[in-house]
């Protein structure tokens, strides 16, 4: 289907999980008490459905190494590295490199 974002209720996406041949790893996990007690679930959805209809998928996931458990934007990678994987790329996709 269409990469973008909506909100599934419950029940339909439960189904479509239960029906997913891939084999989904499904986790429902509690907040911890201390984060409960200060989460803002209208927020929450107030920003939920102000996503609904944006991209999803490649778009997102350009960025996702960007955040890290202990801190924002790693350090740059060596420049040997960038040149070794372009170097390689440059072989495997030579139409994408041009």
């Amino acid at each position: 289907g269409e990469e973008i974002i909506a909100i599934v209720p419950w029940d339909e996406w439960w189904e479509m999980a239960l029906k997913d041949g891939s084999n989904p790893q499904i986790a429902l996990l509690p907040l911890h008490p201390d984060i409960r007690s200060r989460f803002n679930e209208s927020a929450a959805w107030d920003f939920a459905r102000s996503m609904v209809g944006k991209p999803y998928g490649y778009h997102n996931m350009i960025f996702s190494w960007i955040d890290t458990i202990g801190d924002n934007y790693p350090p740059p990678l060596d420049a040997n590295l960038v040149m070794a994987v372009m170097s390689m790329w440059t072989r495997l996709q030579p139409l994408y490199a041009a």
